[in-house]
Protein backbone atom coordinates (compact mmCIF):
# COMPACT_ATOMS: atom_id res chain seq x y z
CA UNK A 1 0.00 0.00 0.00
CA UNK A 2 3.41 2.44 0.82
CA UNK A 3 4.47 1.44 -2.28
CA UNK A 4 1.44 2.33 -4.23
CA UNK A 5 0.32 5.78 -2.43
CA UNK A 6 4.31 6.62 -3.09
CA UNK A 7 3.74 5.72 -6.92
CA UNK A 8 0.91 7.57 -7.10
CA UNK A 9 2.12 10.57 -5.66
CA UNK A 10 5.39 10.71 -7.63
CA UNK A 11 3.36 10.51 -10.74
CA UNK A 12 0.97 13.56 -9.68
CA UNK A 13 4.44 15.39 -9.09
CA UNK A 14 5.79 14.17 -11.85
CA UNK A 15 2.26 14.75 -13.96
CA UNK A 16 2.05 18.45 -12.48
CA UNK A 17 5.15 19.45 -13.26
CA UNK A 18 5.19 18.50 -16.63
CA UNK A 19 1.72 20.70 -16.80
CA UNK A 20 3.19 23.41 -15.21
CA UNK A 21 6.32 23.81 -17.92
CA UNK A 22 4.09 22.64 -20.76
CA UNK A 23 2.07 25.82 -20.04
CA UNK A 24 4.78 28.18 -18.82
CA UNK A 25 6.65 26.91 -22.27
CA UNK A 26 3.73 27.99 -24.13
CA UNK A 27 2.96 31.08 -22.55
CA UNK A 28 6.07 32.19 -23.62
CA UNK A 29 5.73 31.08 -26.93
CA UNK A 30 2.70 32.52 -26.99
CA UNK A 31 4.43 36.29 -25.60
CA UNK A 32 7.44 35.45 -28.63
CA UNK A 33 5.11 34.96 -31.28
CA UNK A 34 2.72 37.93 -30.59
CA UNK A 35 5.72 39.68 -30.34
CA UNK A 36 6.85 38.37 -34.01
CA UNK A 37 3.46 39.24 -35.24
CA UNK A 38 3.71 42.60 -34.13
CA UNK A 39 7.33 42.99 -35.50
CA UNK A 40 6.11 41.57 -38.62
CA UNK A 41 3.17 43.98 -38.62
CA UNK A 42 4.72 47.31 -38.14
CA UNK A 43 7.68 46.20 -40.69
CA UNK A 44 5.18 45.93 -42.99
CA UNK A 45 3.52 49.46 -42.47
CA UNK A 46 7.11 50.71 -42.36
CA UNK A 47 7.40 49.41 -45.93
CA UNK A 48 4.16 50.48 -46.88
CA UNK A 49 4.83 54.40 -45.68
CA UNK A 50 8.16 54.07 -47.38
CA UNK A 51 6.23 53.18 -50.95
CA UNK A 52 4.08 56.11 -49.99
CA UNK A 53 6.32 58.99 -49.32
CA UNK A 54 8.05 57.65 -52.88
CA UNK A 55 5.16 57.46 -54.90
CA UNK A 56 4.46 61.21 -53.32
CA UNK A 57 7.71 62.29 -54.43
CA UNK A 58 7.43 60.57 -57.68
CA UNK A 59 4.16 62.36 -58.69
CA UNK A 60 5.44 65.25 -57.24
CA UNK A 61 8.95 65.13 -59.74
CA UNK A 62 6.43 64.21 -62.65
CA UNK A 63 4.24 67.56 -62.26
CA UNK A 64 7.45 69.61 -61.24
CA UNK A 65 9.12 68.19 -64.85
CA UNK A 66 6.29 69.32 -66.64
CA UNK A 67 6.05 72.62 -64.99
CA UNK A 68 9.73 73.47 -66.14
CA UNK A 69 9.59 71.58 -69.08
CA UNK A 70 7.11 74.20 -70.57
CA UNK A 71 8.54 77.08 -69.27
CA UNK A 72 11.48 75.91 -71.02
CA UNK A 73 9.89 75.48 -74.17
CA UNK A 74 8.03 78.81 -73.97
CA UNK A 75 11.59 80.62 -73.39
CA UNK A 76 13.06 78.59 -75.87
CA UNK A 77 10.71 77.07 -78.27
CA UNK A 78 12.78 74.32 -78.22
CA UNK A 79 10.41 71.10 -79.02
CA UNK A 80 12.48 68.76 -76.60
CA UNK A 81 11.45 70.72 -74.14
CA UNK A 82 8.06 69.60 -74.25
CA UNK A 83 9.19 65.89 -73.56
CA UNK A 84 8.78 65.59 -70.04
CA UNK A 85 5.37 67.34 -70.21
CA UNK A 86 4.50 64.66 -72.87
CA UNK A 87 5.41 62.00 -70.25
CA UNK A 88 3.67 63.51 -67.40
CA UNK A 89 0.01 63.17 -69.27
CA UNK A 90 1.01 59.75 -69.69
CA UNK A 91 2.54 59.03 -66.14
CA UNK A 92 0.90 61.20 -63.83
CA UNK A 93 -2.97 59.61 -63.87
CA UNK A 94 -1.83 56.10 -62.90
CA UNK A 95 0.96 57.14 -60.17
CA UNK A 96 -2.10 59.11 -58.71
CA UNK A 97 -4.01 56.42 -58.76
CA UNK A 98 -1.95 54.36 -57.05
CA UNK A 99 -1.41 56.95 -54.44
CA UNK A 100 -4.96 57.28 -54.06
CA UNK A 101 -5.14 53.36 -52.89
CA UNK A 102 -2.68 53.16 -50.89
CA UNK A 103 -3.92 56.19 -48.11
CA UNK A 104 -7.18 55.54 -48.89
CA UNK A 105 -7.57 53.81 -45.28
CA UNK A 106 -6.41 57.53 -43.61
CA UNK A 107 -9.35 60.29 -44.41
CA UNK A 108 -6.96 63.02 -43.86
CA UNK A 109 -4.47 61.96 -46.29
CA UNK A 110 -7.35 61.24 -48.65
CA UNK A 111 -8.64 65.23 -48.23
CA UNK A 112 -5.43 66.05 -49.04
CA UNK A 113 -4.85 63.94 -51.93
CA UNK A 114 -7.94 65.43 -53.32
CA UNK A 115 -6.73 68.71 -53.33
CA UNK A 116 -2.99 67.51 -55.33
CA UNK A 117 -5.15 65.70 -57.79
CA UNK A 118 -7.26 68.74 -58.14
CA UNK A 119 -4.50 70.95 -58.20
CA UNK A 120 -2.37 68.63 -60.56
CA UNK A 121 -4.92 68.46 -63.34
CA UNK A 122 -5.44 72.34 -63.40
CA UNK A 123 -1.59 72.21 -63.99
CA UNK A 124 -1.40 69.67 -66.57
CA UNK A 125 -4.18 72.17 -68.85
CA UNK A 126 -2.57 75.18 -67.48
CA UNK A 127 1.00 73.72 -69.42
CA UNK A 128 -1.67 72.42 -72.38
CA UNK A 129 -2.94 75.87 -73.08
CA UNK A 130 0.37 77.66 -72.49
CA UNK A 131 1.87 75.40 -74.96
CA UNK A 132 -1.56 75.55 -77.59
CA UNK A 133 -0.85 79.59 -77.19
CA UNK A 134 2.94 79.83 -77.00
CA UNK A 135 3.62 80.18 -81.19
CA UNK A 136 0.87 82.79 -81.52
CA UNK A 137 2.20 85.85 -79.18
CA UNK A 138 5.29 86.74 -77.79
CA UNK A 139 6.08 85.57 -74.16
CA UNK A 140 7.65 88.67 -73.79
CA UNK A 141 5.18 91.42 -74.68
CA UNK A 142 1.80 89.05 -74.14
CA UNK A 143 0.27 90.40 -70.78
CA UNK A 144 -2.08 86.90 -70.60
CA UNK A 145 0.97 84.73 -71.29
CA UNK A 146 2.69 86.35 -68.01
CA UNK A 147 -0.48 85.92 -65.90
CA UNK A 148 -0.83 82.11 -66.91
CA UNK A 149 2.71 81.16 -65.79
CA UNK A 150 2.14 83.08 -62.72
CA UNK A 151 -0.88 81.27 -62.40
CA UNK A 152 1.24 78.02 -62.74
CA UNK A 153 3.28 78.61 -60.34
CA UNK A 154 0.71 79.46 -57.44
CA UNK A 155 -0.32 76.32 -58.70
CA UNK A 156 2.67 74.14 -58.45
CA UNK A 157 3.34 75.62 -54.89
CA UNK A 158 0.08 74.65 -53.54
CA UNK A 159 0.38 71.44 -55.15
CA UNK A 160 3.66 71.33 -53.21
CA UNK A 161 2.36 72.49 -50.14
CA UNK A 162 -0.56 69.65 -50.27
CA UNK A 163 2.14 66.89 -50.84
CA UNK A 164 4.14 67.85 -48.02
CA UNK A 165 0.84 67.43 -45.87
CA UNK A 166 0.53 64.25 -47.25
CA UNK A 167 4.52 63.65 -47.26
CA UNK A 168 4.40 64.86 -43.65
CA UNK A 169 1.28 62.65 -42.28
CA UNK A 170 3.20 59.60 -43.99
CA UNK A 171 6.62 60.51 -42.34
CA UNK A 172 5.42 60.66 -38.47
CA UNK A 173 3.51 57.52 -39.12
CA UNK A 174 7.02 56.08 -40.37
CA UNK A 175 8.72 57.65 -37.33
CA UNK A 176 6.36 56.01 -34.86
CA UNK A 177 6.61 52.47 -36.83
CA UNK A 178 10.15 52.48 -36.68
CA UNK A 179 10.00 53.13 -32.53
CA UNK A 180 7.55 50.23 -32.18
CA UNK A 181 10.04 48.04 -34.64
CA UNK A 182 13.10 49.16 -32.58
CA UNK A 183 11.00 48.40 -29.16
CA UNK A 184 9.46 45.02 -30.38
CA UNK A 185 12.97 44.08 -31.85
CA UNK A 186 14.18 44.59 -28.15
CA UNK A 187 11.75 42.96 -26.97
CA UNK A 188 11.76 40.07 -28.90
CA UNK A 189 15.95 39.79 -28.09
CA UNK A 190 14.52 40.11 -24.37
CA UNK A 191 11.99 37.14 -24.73
CA UNK A 192 13.94 35.18 -26.47
CA UNK A 193 16.56 34.90 -23.65
CA UNK A 194 13.98 34.95 -21.10
CA UNK A 195 12.06 31.83 -23.02
CA UNK A 196 15.95 30.08 -23.25
CA UNK A 197 16.47 30.95 -19.62
CA UNK A 198 13.17 29.71 -18.54
CA UNK A 199 13.92 26.28 -20.81
CA UNK A 200 17.43 25.88 -19.49
CA UNK A 201 16.05 26.31 -15.32
CA UNK A 202 13.15 23.98 -16.10
CA UNK A 203 15.15 21.29 -17.90
CA UNK A 204 17.49 22.04 -14.95
CA UNK A 205 15.41 21.45 -12.39
CA UNK A 206 13.47 18.44 -14.13
CA UNK A 207 16.53 16.83 -14.20
CA UNK A 208 17.62 17.42 -10.21
CA UNK A 209 14.50 16.43 -9.19
CA UNK A 210 14.22 12.98 -11.48
CA UNK A 211 17.95 12.47 -9.75
CA UNK A 212 16.91 12.60 -6.53
CA UNK A 213 13.78 10.96 -7.07
CA UNK A 214 15.63 7.87 -8.52
CA UNK A 215 18.33 7.70 -6.06
CA UNK A 216 15.18 7.33 -3.31
CA UNK A 217 13.65 4.91 -5.85
CA UNK A 218 16.90 2.53 -5.75
CA UNK A 219 17.08 2.92 -2.35
CA UNK A 220 13.90 2.24 -1.49
CA UNK A 221 13.99 -0.66 -3.44
CA UNK A 222 17.18 -2.04 -2.44
CA UNK A 223 15.02 -1.83 1.02
CA UNK A 224 12.25 -3.95 -0.69
CA UNK A 225 14.74 -6.85 -1.97
CA UNK A 226 16.23 -6.67 1.91
CA UNK A 227 12.50 -7.05 3.05
CA UNK A 228 11.66 -9.69 0.43
CA UNK A 229 14.44 -11.72 1.56
CA UNK A 230 13.84 -11.71 5.30
CA UNK A 231 9.65 -12.30 3.99
CA UNK A 232 11.23 -15.26 2.42
CA UNK A 233 13.14 -16.61 5.35
CA UNK A 234 10.33 -15.81 7.56
CA UNK A 235 8.22 -18.07 5.09
CA UNK A 236 10.88 -20.71 5.76
CA UNK A 237 10.16 -20.46 9.14
CA UNK A 238 6.41 -20.76 9.19
CA UNK A 239 6.31 -23.36 6.87
CA UNK A 240 8.21 -25.52 9.26
CA UNK A 241 6.21 -24.01 12.23
CA UNK A 242 3.11 -25.09 9.87
CA UNK A 243 4.49 -28.47 9.19
CA UNK A 244 5.14 -29.09 12.73
CA UNK A 245 1.73 -28.33 13.54
CA UNK A 246 0.20 -30.53 11.12
CA UNK A 247 2.41 -33.25 12.10
CA UNK A 248 4.78 -33.43 15.37
CA UNK A 249 2.66 -31.51 17.86
CA UNK A 250 -0.24 -33.97 16.16
CA UNK A 251 1.31 -36.82 18.17
CA UNK A 252 1.20 -36.47 21.69
CA UNK A 253 -2.19 -35.22 21.56
CA UNK A 254 -2.89 -38.16 20.04
CA UNK A 255 -1.46 -40.25 22.68
CA UNK A 256 -3.20 -37.47 24.89
CA UNK A 257 -6.48 -39.08 23.58
CA UNK A 258 -5.73 -42.71 24.18
CA UNK A 259 -4.50 -42.53 27.37
CA UNK A 260 -7.32 -40.45 28.69
CA UNK A 261 -9.71 -42.82 26.78
CA UNK A 262 -7.74 -45.74 28.12
CA UNK A 263 -7.70 -44.30 31.53
CA UNK A 264 -12.03 -43.58 31.44
CA UNK A 265 -12.26 -47.54 30.12
CA UNK A 266 -9.94 -48.95 33.11
CA UNK A 267 -11.69 -46.87 35.50
CA UNK A 268 -15.33 -47.84 34.40
CA UNK A 269 -17.21 -48.11 37.78
CA UNK A 270 -14.47 -47.34 40.08
CA UNK A 271 -14.07 -43.93 40.38
CA UNK A 272 -16.61 -41.10 41.27
CA UNK A 273 -18.23 -38.98 39.14
CA UNK A 274 -16.22 -35.50 39.81
CA UNK A 275 -12.94 -37.46 38.60
CA UNK A 276 -14.85 -39.08 35.84
CA UNK A 277 -15.79 -35.62 34.67
CA UNK A 278 -12.12 -34.53 34.73
CA UNK A 279 -10.57 -37.33 32.91
CA UNK A 280 -13.45 -36.38 30.14
CA UNK A 281 -12.31 -32.71 30.07
CA UNK A 282 -9.06 -33.92 29.14
CA UNK A 283 -10.08 -35.75 26.34
CA UNK A 284 -12.14 -32.63 25.57
CA UNK A 285 -9.75 -30.26 25.05
CA UNK A 286 -7.21 -32.36 23.68
CA UNK A 287 -10.08 -33.24 21.14
CA UNK A 288 -10.44 -29.29 20.96
CA UNK A 289 -6.60 -28.50 20.59
CA UNK A 290 -6.09 -30.91 17.92
CA UNK A 291 -8.96 -29.02 15.92
CA UNK A 292 -7.13 -26.08 16.76
CA UNK A 293 -3.57 -27.50 15.65
CA UNK A 294 -5.60 -28.47 12.54
CA UNK A 295 -6.95 -25.45 11.62
CA UNK A 296 -3.81 -23.45 12.44
CA UNK A 297 -2.03 -25.67 10.24
CA UNK A 298 -4.94 -25.16 7.12
CA UNK A 299 -4.60 -21.31 7.80
CA UNK A 300 -0.98 -21.57 7.03
CA UNK A 301 -1.23 -23.29 4.12
CA UNK A 302 -3.82 -21.37 2.55
CA UNK A 303 -1.42 -18.37 3.51
CA UNK A 304 1.06 -20.08 0.99
CA UNK A 305 -0.92 -22.11 -1.40
CA UNK A 306 0.07 -21.12 -4.97
CA UNK A 307 -2.51 -18.76 -7.08
CA UNK A 308 -4.70 -21.27 -8.84
CA UNK A 309 -7.04 -19.77 -11.28
CA UNK A 310 -10.42 -21.54 -13.03
CA UNK A 311 -14.11 -20.54 -13.54
CA UNK A 312 -16.03 -22.08 -10.15
CA UNK A 313 -19.49 -21.68 -10.46
CA UNK A 314 -20.79 -20.98 -6.85
CA UNK A 315 -24.26 -22.37 -7.38
CA UNK A 316 -22.17 -25.95 -8.11
CA UNK A 317 -20.28 -25.30 -4.54
CA UNK A 318 -23.19 -24.35 -2.40
CA UNK A 319 -24.74 -26.88 -3.74
CA UNK A 320 -21.42 -29.53 -2.96
CA UNK A 321 -21.62 -27.76 0.47
CA UNK A 322 -25.73 -28.60 1.28
CA UNK A 323 -25.38 -32.46 -0.27
CA UNK A 324 -22.26 -32.29 2.65
CA UNK A 325 -24.37 -31.33 5.76
CA UNK A 326 -27.51 -32.58 4.51
CA UNK A 327 -28.12 -34.39 8.03
CA UNK A 328 -27.78 -31.51 9.97
CA UNK A 329 -29.68 -29.48 7.83
CA UNK A 330 -32.44 -31.80 8.05
CA UNK A 331 -32.39 -32.33 11.64
CA UNK A 332 -32.76 -28.64 12.71
CA UNK A 333 -35.74 -28.07 9.25
CA UNK A 334 -33.42 -25.06 7.67
CA UNK A 335 -34.97 -23.87 4.89
CA UNK A 336 -32.19 -22.56 2.18
CA UNK A 337 -33.20 -19.77 -0.16
CA UNK A 338 -30.72 -19.27 -3.29
CA UNK A 339 -30.65 -16.84 -6.35
CA UNK A 340 -28.93 -16.89 -9.56
CA UNK A 341 -25.03 -16.86 -8.15
CA UNK A 342 -22.03 -15.91 -10.55
CA UNK A 343 -19.05 -17.95 -12.04
CA UNK A 344 -16.00 -16.87 -10.70
CA UNK A 345 -12.51 -17.15 -11.03
CA UNK A 346 -10.08 -18.95 -8.54
CA UNK A 347 -9.72 -22.54 -6.45
CA UNK A 348 -12.57 -24.89 -6.12
CA UNK A 349 -11.21 -26.19 -3.60
CA UNK A 350 -10.44 -22.67 -1.39
CA UNK A 351 -14.21 -21.71 -2.54
CA UNK A 352 -15.44 -25.34 -1.25
CA UNK A 353 -13.82 -24.62 2.37
CA UNK A 354 -15.27 -20.55 2.18
CA UNK A 355 -18.93 -22.03 1.87
CA UNK A 356 -18.28 -24.90 4.23
CA UNK A 357 -16.96 -22.55 7.33
CA UNK A 358 -20.28 -20.36 6.09
CA UNK A 359 -22.30 -23.41 6.54
CA UNK A 360 -21.34 -24.89 9.34
CA UNK A 361 -21.39 -21.07 11.33
CA UNK A 362 -24.56 -20.42 10.63
CA UNK A 363 -26.06 -24.09 11.53
CA UNK A 364 -23.82 -23.56 14.82
CA UNK A 365 -25.34 -20.43 15.85
CA UNK A 366 -28.58 -21.14 15.25
CA UNK A 367 -31.38 -19.56 17.06
CA UNK A 368 -33.37 -21.77 19.37
CA UNK A 369 -36.56 -19.23 19.00
CA UNK A 370 -37.27 -20.14 15.43
CA UNK A 371 -36.30 -22.11 12.66
CA UNK A 372 -32.86 -21.52 10.77
CA UNK A 373 -33.00 -19.35 7.03
CA UNK A 374 -30.36 -19.06 4.91
CA UNK A 375 -30.80 -16.63 2.17
CA UNK A 376 -27.76 -16.29 -0.55
CA UNK A 377 -27.94 -14.06 -3.43
CA UNK A 378 -25.85 -12.42 -5.40
CA UNK A 379 -25.79 -9.24 -7.91
CA UNK A 380 -22.37 -7.29 -9.76
CA UNK A 381 -21.64 -3.79 -8.11
CA UNK A 382 -18.87 -1.47 -8.98
CA UNK A 383 -15.92 -0.57 -6.48
CA UNK A 384 -16.67 3.06 -5.75
CA UNK A 385 -19.96 1.45 -3.90
CA UNK A 386 -18.23 -1.26 -1.53
CA UNK A 387 -17.97 0.23 1.90
CA UNK A 388 -14.52 -0.73 3.62
CA UNK A 389 -12.74 -2.31 0.51
CA UNK A 390 -9.15 -1.93 0.93
CA UNK A 391 -7.83 1.22 -1.40
CA UNK A 392 -5.07 -1.05 -3.05
CA UNK A 393 -8.02 -3.04 -4.64
CA UNK A 394 -7.18 -2.63 -8.71
CA UNK A 395 -10.66 -3.80 -9.52
CA UNK A 396 -13.65 -1.97 -11.27
CA UNK A 397 -16.86 -4.48 -10.98
CA UNK A 398 -17.20 -7.27 -8.31
CA UNK A 399 -19.12 -10.09 -8.32
CA UNK A 400 -21.59 -9.29 -4.53
CA UNK A 401 -22.74 -12.11 -2.43
CA UNK A 402 -24.69 -12.20 0.60
CA UNK A 403 -24.44 -14.54 2.44
CA UNK A 404 -27.55 -13.95 5.31
CA UNK A 405 -29.05 -16.16 8.30
CA UNK A 406 -31.60 -15.41 11.18
CA UNK A 407 -29.60 -17.16 14.12
CA UNK A 408 -28.03 -15.60 16.97
CA UNK A 409 -26.21 -12.82 15.18
CA UNK A 410 -23.53 -10.79 17.27
CA UNK A 411 -22.95 -7.61 18.59
CA UNK A 412 -21.46 -5.32 16.25
CA UNK A 413 -18.91 -3.86 18.67
CA UNK A 414 -16.94 -6.69 17.67
CA UNK A 415 -16.81 -6.76 13.99
CA UNK A 416 -13.11 -5.55 14.03
CA UNK A 417 -12.58 -9.16 15.89
CA UNK A 418 -14.74 -11.20 14.22
CA UNK A 419 -12.15 -12.17 11.15
CA UNK A 420 -9.26 -12.48 13.42
CA UNK A 421 -7.53 -16.02 14.65
CA UNK A 422 -8.60 -17.63 17.21
CA UNK A 423 -11.59 -14.94 18.22
CA UNK A 424 -14.60 -16.43 19.68
CA UNK A 425 -17.98 -14.00 20.35
CA UNK A 426 -19.87 -16.65 21.77
CA UNK A 427 -19.95 -18.67 24.85
CA UNK A 428 -21.16 -21.82 25.35
CA UNK A 429 -21.92 -24.56 28.47
CA UNK A 430 -19.15 -26.69 30.11
CA UNK A 431 -20.72 -29.66 28.63
CA UNK A 432 -19.77 -28.39 24.83
CA UNK A 433 -16.54 -28.08 22.77
CA UNK A 434 -16.27 -24.43 22.88
CA UNK A 435 -15.36 -23.40 18.65
CA UNK A 436 -11.94 -22.84 17.77
CA UNK A 437 -12.46 -19.49 16.69
CA UNK A 438 -10.76 -19.72 13.39
CA UNK A 439 -13.71 -20.09 10.72
CA UNK A 440 -13.94 -16.64 9.61
CA UNK A 441 -10.11 -16.22 9.61
CA UNK A 442 -10.00 -18.69 7.22
CA UNK A 443 -12.16 -17.46 4.89
CA UNK A 444 -10.97 -13.90 4.85
CA UNK A 445 -7.79 -15.40 3.91
CA UNK A 446 -9.41 -17.20 1.06
CA UNK A 447 -11.38 -14.21 -0.15
CA UNK A 448 -8.00 -12.22 0.02
CA UNK A 449 -6.14 -15.19 -1.95
CA UNK A 450 -8.66 -14.41 -4.50
CA UNK A 451 -8.61 -11.08 -5.14
CA UNK A 452 -11.92 -10.09 -2.98
CA UNK A 453 -13.08 -8.47 0.13
CA UNK A 454 -15.34 -10.17 2.86
CA UNK A 455 -17.40 -8.23 5.70
CA UNK A 456 -20.28 -8.61 8.07
CA UNK A 457 -23.04 -7.04 9.51
CA UNK A 458 -25.20 -8.51 12.28
CA UNK A 459 -27.60 -7.55 15.44
CA UNK A 460 -27.94 -9.69 18.33
CA UNK A 461 -30.76 -12.27 18.02
CA UNK A 462 -31.36 -10.99 15.01
CA UNK A 463 -29.30 -12.76 12.69
CA UNK A 464 -25.63 -12.40 10.78
CA UNK A 465 -25.28 -11.57 6.96
CA UNK A 466 -21.39 -12.13 5.25
CA UNK A 467 -20.90 -9.95 2.53
CA UNK A 468 -18.32 -11.57 -0.55
CA UNK A 469 -16.92 -9.25 -3.01
CA UNK A 470 -15.41 -11.33 -5.64
CA UNK A 471 -13.58 -9.50 -8.46
CA UNK A 472 -15.03 -9.42 -12.09
CA UNK A 473 -11.56 -10.53 -14.26
CA UNK A 474 -12.49 -10.65 -18.00
CA UNK A 475 -11.00 -13.61 -19.31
Amino acid sequence: MTLSLSLKRTILLVTVNFVICILLLFSLGLIVYRHLNSLESYNQKAVHAYVVINQINYAESLLKDAESGTRAFLITHDSVFLQPCLSTNRLLKPALDSLKKLITENPLQSKYYEQAAILADEQLQLDDSLIALSPLVNLKNDSLMNVMALKGKSLMSKYEAASTHLANIETDKLTYRNKQIDYYQDKLVNNFTLLFVGVLIIITVLGIWIFIEFKKRMLYQTSLEENVIRLNQNNTELEQIAFAASHDLQEPIRKIRIFSDRLRIITRNKLDEQPMQIIERINNSAIQLSGLIFDLSDLTHIVQAEKSTGSVNLKDIIESVETSFHKEIQACNCKIIKSELPVVQGSEEQLQRLFTNLFSNSLAFQSQKRSLVIIISSQKVRDNTIKNLPKQSSYKEYYYVKFQDNGVGFNISFKEKLFMPFQRLHNYGSDEIRRKGMGLAICKRIMVNHGGWIDADGTEDNGATIHLYFPVINS
